[in-house]
């Protein structure tokens, strides 16, 4: 008889830190920390996780969601704030693209030296960003996507779709804003 394994989350008023503790907690077997305190010195450092491979090699990690299965938004304000992207000390930026079982991943530097333009940018509710299709050729293969697990999806779908059922009725039928993930 096989034994089933349970995927156990931690409340972390950030939900995408859930999915993204998930993907490399469940899926790569890494150990991950992350951060809940959202008014910390660490998140607003931009680092929501501490992941640490199977070597024990830490890595800061900064999370965000994608509306989108072909685009990855990069927030330049957020909150009338400088985003935590701009001035992040992780080491890679992950993203859960809503409602799939897509994820993309790259290195902080790589993204912050090719990608981040102020002058292009769209207003999305209480974000300033900019996007960047995944198909990019300038990634210059720094860019990695993958595709999770299941029970991972299902998962992180069930949390995306609980954190939805808890807003405000006028808040639920704006498409997947970003401003989402803070709920």
């Amino acid at each position: 008889m096989e034994k089933k394994r349970v995927l156990l989350i931690r409340k972390n008023p950030y939900w995408v830190s859930e999915v993204a503790e998930l993907y490399f907690n469940y899926q790569l077997n890494y150990t991950t920390y992350s951060y809940v305190d959202q008014n910390g010195k660490v998140v607003k450092q931009g680092v929501d996780l501490v992941v640490m491979n199977k070597q024990f090699v830490p890595y800061y990690v900064l999370a965000y969601a994608s509306p989108d299965p072909k685009l990855v938004p990069m927030p330049i304000m957020e909150n009338d704030h400088e985003s935590r992207l701009v001035n992040t000390q992780s080491d890679f930026v992950f993203w859960w693209h809503i409602g799939t079982d897509k994820v993309s991943v790259i290195s902080t530097e790589s993204l912050l030296h090719n990608f981040i333009d102020t002058e292009n940018y769209e207003d999305v509710g209480n974000m300033l960003c900019q996007w960047v299709s995944t198909e990019d050729e300038n990634w210059n293969g720094a860019f990695s996507q993958y595709k999770l697990s299941p029970a991972v999806a299902e998962k992180a779908n069930k949390i995306c779709n609980f954190r939805v059922s808890q807003l405000p009725l006028s808040q639920r039928e704006v498409d997947a804003p970003l401003e989402l993930a803070r709920v």
